[in-house]
């Protein structure tokens, strides 16, 4: 259980027995712990079963929202304590999870321009992977250092097991101009919006085969919205 000692009124400001029963409570609390269970565990949704007596490229894929600082405030979760919405404290947890489940594909949403370059990337990167990312379209017309907050997707890969031939970025709004075709519903709800989708063609490298005594390779088309 955790109290946020900034709670703690100033005695000067309350009346004296109300300050102590507050006190004795918090006293008790410090002693007293709260069981919560925990979390159970995220299952893999198996698509299909690889047969063992022919090549097979099994595949992983995970995908997360991790939650951009920006977007991560007291005032839209305010049930949750400060200190688990910091930026500094989530990243690390994050991470974690990540590397817990070692997927061979890995889709992030709600990524900083930013905590791609300088944290995602550089660290995904000691694990095996490598990886495209593309923020949203209004970073278009910032600043430099503006873009640097603007969030967007990410696709991570294993680099031992893909190879990349292309990525492609999706502007929905830019798709419904050109495909509205009157239609002033559509505009209204995607023209205010910059979501984005983003897309990667991998190659498998011949390490990603199983059962395969021969060079074998073949694509896998990753979209991300």
């Amino acid at each position: 259980m955790f109290i946020e000692i900034s709670d703690i009124p100033n005695p000067a400001k309350v009346d004296r027995k109300v300050y102590i029963f507050i006190t004795i409570i918090l006293f008790f609390c410090c002693f007293f712990t709260v069981r919560v269970p925990v979390p159970p565990g995220r299952p893999w949704i198996p698509l299909s079963r690889p047969n063992k007596n022919i090549p097979s490229c099994p595949v992983t894929v995970m995908c997360y929202n991790v939650l951009c600082e920006k977007y991560a405030t007291t005032q839209m979760y305010g049930y949750c304590p400060s200190w688990a919405l910091s930026w500094d404290y989530r990243k690390k947890v994050i991470l974690g999870e990540i590397r817990h489940y070692t997927a061979d594909i890995i889709t992030l949403q709600e990524v900083e321009t930013d905590q791609f370059y300088n944290f995602f990337l550089p660290e995904l990167k000691k694990d095996g992977y490598d990886g495209v990312f593309s923020p949203k379209s209004r970073a278009k017309t910032m600043s430099e250092n503006d873009r640097k907050r603007v969030d967007g997707c990410a696709i991570f890969f294993r680099a031992i097991k893909f190879t990349l031939i292309k990525e492609h970025l999706i502007e929905f709004n830019q798709l419904a101009m050109a495909n509205s075709s009157g239609s002033d519903d559509m505009l209204n709800r995607v023209m205010p919006r910059d979501n984005i989708g983003l897309a990667a063609l991998l190659k498998t490298n011949e390490t990603a085969w199983e059962n395969c005594k021969l060079t074998t390779s073949g694509v896998v088309f990753i979209y991300i919205l």
